[in-house]
């Protein structure tokens, strides 16, 4: 387990309607492309991964990491906009046969979004 670097909790539910946040794998346009896109509505908190890409967890080369998109994805939900700098979660676009952890790039943003 990481750092904390936010009092945000994720736990996972039997129950999709206790669900406030959704994840899905749909056809969205091909390898690629948009990999993976967040509804940010709060009547419809939903990660939409593109099925049609090819996903691994870790840097597996031709593949692009589920991790390090999903967790970019929870950065948009909580409000965060893309970074400048290319080696952060927030970035626009990822590589395949990389991952991507929290920089403090990253941390910045989401303390200064949520600090007290």
């Amino acid at each position: 387990m990481g750092v904390a670097v936010s009092n945000f909790n994720f736990e996972k539910v039997r129950e999709e309607s206790r669900a406030k946040l959704r994840v899905t794998f749909t056809q969205r346009d091909g390898p690629g492309g948009t990999v993976a896109y967040a509804n940010t509505s709060l009547t419809d908190l939903t990660i939409h991964f593109d099925e049609e890409e090819s996903w691994s967890v870790g840097a597996v080369g031709g593949s692009v990491d589920l991790k390090s998109v999903a967790t970019h994805e929870i950065g948009h939900i909580l409000g965060l906009e893309h970074s400048q700098v290319e080696e952060v979660v927030m970035y626009a676009t990822f590589s395949y046969g990389v991952t991507k952890k929290l920089a403090q790039d990253d941390i910045d943003g989401i303390g200064a979004k949520y600090s007290t």
